[in-house]
């Protein structure tokens, strides 16, 4: 039985497979010949690098993780000293294509896993085609070139890879990771940007809250109740201070999008949930609202959310914030508004097919240049059009239905919580994706959304993945 689990389950089962023993066999040998002609310490790196791409060969979801999360240390000066020229999110892509490649050729991994994710690629391709009259071409061809490679290739590895609740619960626990050391790293040391915002390790303060974020709800959602009151008192802590390093950042956006996103689980709960996991939602989401509360009360979260988060308040309660307006704002969000106000116009020029992919600086305000909404919708609209709109929130719908009748097949089984956690992430990254970010830069979401409607196609779909 024990055999018959490991054919099925080929990323978590501990049974040493033929690929280890040629992998490590490789290793051997060549550090073997290498010693013979190289100096020692070439040696040990050679093997040190081997040891490394064995590993993540072997562990395609945290070879999964780590792609998604590269951009987060490209600024950190020791790390870009060690890649050089290399781009770590390239290095990355490439194992995970030769990850996704042995899966395909060597474990037969079925591509009906694939089916639900056409309409990406339907709109992927009407972006690539959109080329034909975009007025930004410089700009529209590389951002086309992301698409096919980084966009596409975070759906196809989220289909095949993180369907399987074994794979999810590894790759969630290699993401709580690496927000968890962001976290610890800015709240100590990662004042890098001045006085206003907190990064960790050279990344946008942005990224540093959508990081922390996604740790939160994976340790507070995903098969918390099963815990032990330890497990849970480490958990509460940790959150306490992600929560910290994300407030302390000065973004208002990964704070804010916890709201909607708890607002979207309750709502799947109410409807598909037992009474049971409805209250426990509720009251693990009353813990969050304190923990905030509590940060804000004490000052931890530091002056300058507090500041940005008053303009927001404060025009909405003046009613000052409107498309044509939102001055008192703050710089950021008063842009945005000025953006999100061109797409409108822009969608109503050519409401069909946008202005062509990347064209929306050219086409608003005259300029070549990487300028986008940061809007996911808005960007949508302006630069494909009612047809790129519709294709998008036909995937988002496809997610929904398949979370939900997961949600439904697994009422009071284990596998519950790995629907749950993939609504929570997918619905944050998404109002994440209407504040910040293009296309390209929401590579997480659309892994996320490949794995969300490749559930059901999965024949593991009720295994258990408690942490």
């Amino acid at each position: 039985m024990q055999h018959v689990k490991a054919m099925r389950n080929p990323f978590g089962d501990k049974i040493i497979e033929p690929e280890s023993i040629l992998f490590g066999s490789l290793i051997v040998l060549f550090s073997v010949l290498s010693a013979v002609s190289l100096d020692w310490k070439i040696v040990i790196g050679i093997v040190a690098v081997s040891l490394a791409l064995c590993f993540l060969l072997r562990y395609p979801p945290v070879t999964f993780a780590l792609f998604l999360s590269s951009g987060y240390f490209k600024g950190d000066p020791l790390i870009s000293a060690l890649t050089g020229s290399l781009d770590l999110t390239l290095v990355f892509a490439v194992i995970l294509s030769l990850c996704l490649f042995w899966q395909i050729a060597v474990k037969c991994v079925s591509f009906r896993l694939l089916r639900n994710i056409w309409p990406m690629v339907a709109m992927i391709a009407f972006a690539a085609l959109s080329l034909l009259y975009t007025p930004d071409l410089s700009y529209g061809l590389p951002k086309v070139g992301l698409l096919v490679t980084g966009v596409m290739l975070s759906l196809i590895a989220g289909s095949l890879i993180l369907s399987r609740p074994q794979n999810l619960k590894t790759f969630l626990n290699t993401m709580v990771i690496i927000g968890s050391v962001m976290s610890i790293y800015a709240v100590v040391i990662g004042r890098t940007l001045g006085t206003n915002f907190i990064n960790a390790f050279g990344s946008n303060y942005l990224t540093l809250g959508k990081a922390s974020a996604i740790a939160v709800f994976v340790l507070l959602f995903y098969d918390f109740e099963k815990n032990r009151l330890v497990a849970k008192t480490l958990k509460l802590l940790l959150c306490f201070v992600l929560l910290w390093s994300m407030m302390s950042s000065g973004g208002r956006g990964p704070v804010f999008a916890i709201v909607p996103a708890l607002a979207i689980g309750c709502l799947a709960l109410w409807i598909k949930g037992d009474r049971f996991q409805f209250r426990h939602f509720v009251f693990v989401s009353i813990i969050i609202g304190l923990m905030i509360i509590v940060l804000l009360v004490s000052g931890l979260a530091g002056t300058t959310f507090i500041n940005r988060a008053s303009m927001v308040t404060n025009s909405l309660s003046n009613k000052t914030v409107a498309l044509s307006g939102g001055s008192t704002l703050g710089g950021s969000a008063t842009a945005r508004i000025r953006y999100w106000s061109a797409s409108l116009k822009l969608w109503a020029g050519k409401p069909l097919g946008g202005v062509g992919i990347g064209g929306f600086n050219k086409a608003a305000f005259g300029t070549r240049g990487e300028l986008y909404p940061h809007n996911i919708f808005f960007e949508l609209v302006s630069e494909l059009g009612f047809i790129g709109l519709c294709l998008f929130l036909l995937q988002l719908f496809f997610c929904w239905r398949s979370i939900m009748t997961f949600l439904g097949r697994n009422i009071s089984r284990p596998a519950f919580s790995s629907g749950l956690i993939l609504l929570l992430l997918i619905a944050y990254l998404l109002v994440n994706a209407c504040l910040s970010g293009d296309l390209n830069d929401n590579r997480q979401l659309f892994a996320l959304c490949g794995a969300a409607v490749a559930l059901i196609g999965n024949a593991e779909q009720t295994e258990d993945a408690s942490i």
